[in-house]
């Protein structure tokens, strides 16, 4: 009886992305969107899961729309929140709470939250708004130990040319670099958190 020779076949199950991301944001976090923030996050093996970002989002709104993400398979939530309406938000009070809110939203996540940053043309309220609002965040990552800050101001300081002019947006190329930026800021935050060298 003739036999039929045997092949063996290797399936190799790839190792699970270290992390996932689930983003919220405002006009500025629709700007990184549209401008590759998907693509640059994909690059770091951090896949974007689940997205919500549009002009104008309250930062009580953007808390709301997290926590319905709580089916998304991700274990890190990137935050651009907070420019808008930031010197009502702060100067009103209510900033921390809102902080609060957002991380509370994201569950178990480590969440990313860029520092904010102002361009040239901004006034001087929104400036002082702004300073005073990532004090509010650093406070934050004292009662939230899954809160991570991100240095914003940092990456736009020296590039005036990013800016639309139009405060505090961004040109295309600029929410592009921006989005560069944060996707690999999420990657060493991860990585810096698994306990993994960071290059």
């Amino acid at each position: 009886m003739p036999t039929t020779p045997t092949t063996s076949t290797t399936v190799t199950i790839p190792a699970p992305a270290l992390c996932a991301v689930s983003f919220v944001g405002d006009s500025l976090g629709a700007g990184t969107l549209r401008n590759g923030l998907a693509d640059a996050l994909g690059r770091v093996g951090c896949p974007l899961v689940w997205k919500e970002a549009y002009g104008g989002m309250p930062i009580a709104v953007g808390a709301t729309l997290l926590a319905r993400a709580g089916t998304a398979p991700s274990n890190v939530a990137l935050v651009m929140l907070g420019f808008h309406n930031a010197r009502s938000e702060v100067f009103g009070g209510r900033f921390p709470a809102r902080i609060d809110a957002v991380v509370r939203a994201a569950g178990g996540r480590v969440v990313v939250w860029p520092l904010l940053a102002s361009t040239s043309d901004c006034s001087a309220g929104y400036k002082a708004a702004l300073v005073r609002a990532n004090d509010e965040l650093r406070a934050a990552t004292l009662r939230w130990p899954n809160l991570e800050l991100v240095d914003y101001p940092a990456f736009l300081a020296p590039h005036p040319e990013y800016s639309e002019h139009r405060c505090p947006h961004l040109l295309p190329p600029g929410y592009g670099a921006a989005a560069a930026w944060l996707a690999g800021e999420v990657r060493q935050v991860v990585e810096r958190r698994a306990g993994h060298p960071v290059a």
